[in-house]
Order: structure tokens, then sequence, then C-alpha cells
């Protein structure tokens, strides 16, 4: 294999090519945006010359205050260099925590067993961070501090055995991203020589060679497909996660709260009266409302009664509130299957695509009748939204240029696929919509 040293690191064969020209860019900066959205990560890939390639946001706390300060701007120099340094010593996770209180990590990027750029996640926090020390950097940097404070609070806290994941996820991804671009790249050029050499003896050899690198590429498309299925899956077991600590946590102790509450009052009325009484009624009335609140955040994220009792219990009580915020919609019902025919990681699809469903429905149909079914027909588990609203046009919709509607019905059918079934979406103007899906399942 000739290697061809170009600024600063090493391309394969003689094709020239770098990191910047074989990913989408702009695809590869939508991704790490919303991976940013999702997870309060921020990420970047940059070249072993320091330039960025691509990146999601940064944390204000570094744009708006650290990098703009001449004195500690140096310190977030440095510790890019540090990070750099440790990957090119052949290191394949490296973290560091800067002078300024923060942590990064880097992984390096490599295509083909060479190394290319490297991936940088950060800042974060590895443990709960030490405010007197951010209040003493803000005043001796003359930084406000409210804001500064405000948006130190925005840096997310990551957990160590968590971390290492992250980063080989995103690392993975762009490599992915790269090494599919160098295939699609390499077989443009095995399809121009062909047809140069249609009529040569070595027709043959470049058919053949055509035929591999198409294999290649839909090897790389399924794997793609897979760490996407990663990450959603990633996602979910998050959001359980942070559903259960918000009830465990957070609801016991403002149960606590009240609890204290209540017992101050009642040695109030001994001593004083009703005055203390009724200054304590405001601060037992809003913290009664916080644990209401919490529950409700709790059962939106991930319904516990999904894990508790199951899909079709979920359904029903998803219907029931449905109709308690929205009166003038009316479903109509039909399951013919038993909880144990659904598969336990089918359940929480069929949910979500459910509830975009009738989401979607309540803000933009204007529908009066629904018609919900889902049955078992053999070994396909179908399920089927009908309604009676004004419909739309799909292809107007998914078409949009900014997305706005497209991206849920196209999240749904994303969904359904990763979960292995289809999903068909049905509408015509004036004459409602129908959602279809279905998942093959063994007996």
């Amino acid at each position: 294999m000739n290697e061809v040293p170009t600024m600063g690191y090493t391309l394969v064969n003689t094709m020239n090519y770098t990191l910047a020209g074989l990913i989408d860019i702009d695809q590869t900066q939508k991704l790490l945006e919303k991976f940013f959205n999702a997870e309060g990560v921020q990420a970047a890939i940059i070249n072993l010359e320091g330039v960025v390639i691509v990146s999601s946001p940064w944390h204000r706390l570094c744009a708006d205050f650290h990098r703009k300060n001449e004195m500690i701007g140096k310190r977030c120099i440095e510790s890019d260099t540090i990070l750099a340094d440790k990957l090119l010593d052949g290191n394949s996770f490296s973290l560091y925590g800067c002078l300024n209180g923060l942590t990064d990590a880097a992984s390096p990027i490599k295509i083909e067993g060479l190394h290319v750029a490297n991936l940088f996640i950060g800042q974060f926090f590895m443990e709960k961070p030490d405010v007197a020390f951010f209040r003493h950097q803000a005043k001796e940097h003359g930084f406000n501090e409210s804001v500064y404070l405000e948006a130190l609070s925005e840096i997310p806290i990551i957990a160590q055995n968590t971390l290492p994941s992250i980063l080989s996820f995103l690392t993975s991804f762009a490599e992915m991203i790269a090494s599919l671009g160098l295939k699609q790249l390499r077989q443009l050029k095995t399809e121009k020589e062909l047809r140069k050499s249609r009529h040569s003896k070595a027709h043959d050899l470049l058919e053949m060679r055509v035929q591999e690198r198409t294999a290649e590429l839909r090897e790389s498309e399924e794997r793609l497909r897979c760490l996407s299925a990663r990450l959603l899956a990633g996602q979910e077991e998050e959001r359980k996660m942070i559903g259960r600590e918000i009830h465990d946590s957070i609801g016991s102790s403002l149960a606590a709260v009240i609890f204290s509450l209540e017992s101050a009052r009642s040695k109030a009325l001994q001593l004083d009266g009703e005055q203390i009484q009724d200054l304590l009624e405001i601060p037992i009335s809003i913290t009664k409302k916080a644990i209401e609140e919490t529950r409700r955040i709790h059962t939106g994220m991930r319904p516990p009664i999904l894990d508790d009792l199951g899909l079709i219990a979920a359904i029903a009580w998803y219907c029931r509130g449905f109709q308690q915020s929205y009166p003038q919609i009316h479903i109509e019902q039909e399951v013919s299957l038993e909880e144990n025919e659904i598969p336990d990681p089918l359940k929480i699809v069929i949910f979500r695509i459910l509830q975009e469903t009738l989401n979607n429905i309540a803000k933009y149909s204007k529908a009066e009748f629904v018609n919900l079914s889902i049955i078992k027909n053999g070994g396909t588990i179908e399920l089927a939204v009908e309604d009676s609203g004004i419909g739309f046009d799909l292809n107007a919709i998914l078409s949009r240029a900014d997305c706005s509607r497209g991206l849920g019905l196209t999240s749904m059918r994303e969904r359904a696929s990763l979960a292995g079934g289809n999903l068909i979406i049905q509408s015509i103007p004036g004459e409602g919509t129908t959602i279809r899906g279905s998942w093959t399942v063994q007996s």
C-alpha cells in the first residue's frame, strides 16, 4: 500500500483525499448538533494540524468567557495541545482536566488503521463542580458572576463509567462516515475505469470490482444503521433512568419537606395560633404542586405502566388521558392480541409511534373520530391509526426545506425500521390520514 504524507498526516494510496473531503460536512454537523441537544455534550472533529472540520455548538462557559479571556484562554489551547499529543503517542483514549476547572476528552479517528484526525468531546464534569472555585475565577477575571454561574449550570456531568462508551460511539460513527465516503470515491473511480475499458480484456475484472465495492457500501450502510439503533436504544434507557431518579429522589425529598412543614405548623398552633399556620400553608401548597409536577414529568418521559402492566394497558391509559385533554376527538379501540405475544423491545416502539401519531392528530388534523387497532395477523403484529381529519399532502410535507413537520413522520418510520418493521403513511387532503405499521415476530 502506498502512503502519501499530506498536511501532517498520512492518506491511503495516491488518491490524496483529506478527511474533510471524505465526510458529508453538513450531515455530520447536523448529527453532532442533534447529539449535543440530546446529551448536552459538545463534540468536534479536528485534523492533526488543529483545524476544526466539524463541530457542535460550544458551551457558553467556554465560548463566551474562557476562550474570550486572554489570560485563561491560553489554558484552553494548552488543554487541546496536551490531549492531541497524548493521542499522537498511540493512546486510544485521553482525558485532561484543564486549569479552568473543566474536563475534556479525545480519541483518535483512524481509517484503515491510519490516524487521520481526532474527536474531542467536552467540556464536562465527572463529578459535582466546586462552585466556590468558579466564583473565585469569575471575581479574578472580572466576569459577571450570576451569568457566569448560570453558564456553569449548563455543563453536563458524565459518570466516568459511561464516558468511554460515549466517546467510542462518536468515534466509530465518524470513522464509519469517513470510510463510507472513501469507499464511495473508490467506487466512482472504479466505475470510471470500467467505462474506459468496456471493450478491453479487463472488463470482467473491473465489473467484479464494482460489485465488491457495492457490497462494501451495503455493509457500511448496515453498520451505520446499527449504530443509529444503538443511539436510540441508549436514549430510551437514559430516559428511563432519569425518570426513575426524578421519581425516587426529588419526589421523596419533597415529601419529606411536606412532613417537616406540617410538623412545624402543628407546633406553631400550640404556641401562637393562626398567623403562623397561614404562613406555612403557602409553602406546603407549592411543595405539593411540585410533587405532582415531578410525577407528571416522570410519567411523560416513560410511563411506568408500560413496564409494570405492559403495552395494552399503556395504550388504554394513554387514550383515556388523550380524550380528557381533547374531548372533541373520539377514539375507537380494537385490541386483538395478548400481552405475551408482543416482544418486549417492540412495546416502546409501538407506544412512541402511537404517541407521535395522536399528538399529530391533535395538532393538525381537526379530526372528530379516530380508529385505533393493534392486532396479530399470523406471525405479524399490525398497528393502524385512521382519523377523519383534513389530511395533508405527504410529499409536500416531507420535501419542505425546514422539515418542521416531516421530522416527526420520518422519526416514526425510522423507529419502525430499526425494530425490523415497516411503516406506511397514507393521507389525502380532505379525506383524513392512515398510519399502518407491521412487524414480523416469532411465534
